[in-house]
């Protein structure tokens, strides 16, 4: 990815297939954080929803949709993902910028 290699951003998107996803599931679009510093995270990761900035948080905030995502790592930093508060539909468009 550009910021393994020096560079100082990254950008991965997605499109939502058919099928959906239910809020909280992981979206299955992944990418590469172990590059950042844990405690910089929430500061370089934006995630947009058709072109709408959503807001960070913890599982629980995103639980209680004070957040709109958090940031799944249970695949481990390389395979990072998110969860979102709000379900998906087909074609809804996921973009994660990196810095």
């Amino acid at each position: 990815d550009a910021i393994a290699n020096g560079g100082s951003n990254d950008k991965v998107s997605g499109s939502i297939g058919a099928s959906g996803i239910s809020a909280g599931n992981a979206t299955g679009i992944t990418f590469n954080v172990s590059t950042i510093p844990a405690a910089s995270r929430k500061k370089r990761i934006d995630v947009y929803l058709n072109g709408v900035l959503l807001m960070s948080g913890s599982a629980s905030e995103r639980s209680s949709a004070t957040a709109d995502y958090n940031l799944d790592l249970s695949g481990g930093a390389a395979s990072a993902d998110v969860r979102l508060s709000m379900a998906l539909v087909e074609d809804d468009i996921l973009t994660v910028i990196l810095r």
